[in-house]
């Protein structure tokens, strides 16, 4: 049975970011909004339902044009996103028990830089524009998500990294998060197969915090990837479950030249739609269908393939495909 939106919970790893807790003190709502949004792939309509507030004054708050004063604001959020009371300096609420566990402490990488809205495009480094140190750009990422009838996935990376920085690259930090899974995530570096191809670099997985189905890891280089070299970083994720919500957000952390992410499902009787979710570092929604294809098989099998170009940093795409699953015979 899936999870209804009365049942939903912000997940412990997002309560426990230091920017989850920092806007909890401030009572930011706008800024809780965005996380939320940014990290769980709520939109505005759906925390507006959870939250028992209009679309409008959602995005009212996620702009900045509108702050949230009033306290049954501030206690509708709490309820509404499940955030524990004493974050947002109220009492403990009805639904909380004795046993709500302590909102862990925030945990970031060491050396994983904040992206910011000043960061180079790729095509400024293309014009060869000045490059500051530690500048590394993705001359390409393929999202690969195979998904079975039963809704277990399959999800390959594939990164081709530039270092244009002056430091040697040691590690990249990634992270996945599905809403569902089947038990532990379950996490893989993948060599390429043809042995006259083996890479000068060897990539290993280190996992750095995981609370159920979120998994936040680090792709660790050995020897470092040098400036001016480029190389192929691929993993495999299984574990994760889609059943109820059918979507893949895809954040954009560094100067992306060739974005793809192709989603193959099988067992679907019937695709409903799919589209393509832009959302700016300056938190602006946008349609992104252009580069957004799909068919449906004969044998039930849908393929969603989404290719976009010169993606900038920060913002994050999400992909939704709606789809009704075959129904099983006997």
């Amino acid at each position: 049975m899936g999870t209804s939106e009365a049942e939903y919970r912000m997940p412990e790893w997002l309560l426990g970011r230091e920017e989850t807790i920092e806007a909890c003190a401030a009572r930011d709502i706008g800024a809780i909004f965005r996380l939320a949004r940014r990290h769980t792939g709520c939109f505005n309509s759906k925390l507006a339902r959870l939250c028992g507030l209009t679309p409008s004054r959602v995005g009212e708050y996620i702009s900045g044009r509108s702050r949230a004063q009033q306290q049954q604001v501030i206690e509708r959020v709490a309820d509404g996103l499940g955030i524990p009371g004493h974050m947002l300096g109220l009492a403990p609420r009805p639904w909380e028990s004795s046993a709500t566990p302590a909102v862990p402490a925030p945990m970031r990488p060491a050396g994983v830089p904040r992206a910011t809205a000043d960061t180079p495009s790729a095509n400024a480094f293309a014009e060869g524009a000045a490059v500051a140190p530690g500048d590394v750009i993705e001359l390409s990422t393929e999202v690969a998500l195979d998904i079975s009838e039963t809704g277990a996935a399959r999800l390959m990376y594939r990164h081709v990294l530039l270092n244009l920085g002056d430091r040697p690259l040691a590690s990249l930090a990634r992270q996945v998060w599905f809403e569902r899974t089947s038990g532990r995530i379950v996490l893989a570096a993948v060599r390429p197969p043809d042995p006259a191809t083996a890479p000068a670099h060897v990539v290993t997985m280190r996992r750095v915090h995981e609370t159920g189905s979120f998994l936040k890891f680090a792709c660790l280089i050995t020897p470092p990837l040098a400036p001016r070299e480029s190389m192929v970083v691929q993993y495999l994720c299984t574990g994760g479950l889609f059943v109820d919500e059918h979507y893949w957000r895809q954040d954009i952390i560094r100067p992306t030249r060739h974005l793809q992410i192709t989603v193959r499902q099988l067992g679907v009787a019937e695709l409903r739609g799919c589209d393509v979710v832009a959302e700016r570092g300056d938190g602006r929604e946008e349609p992104s269908t252009s580069g957004l294809t799909w068919s449906h098989r004969e044998d039930g099998t849908v393929f969603v393939t989404y290719s976009g170009a010169d993606l900038t940093a920060p913002q994050a795409l999400t992909l939704r495909w709606d789809v009704a699953p075959a129904r099983s015979g006997g």
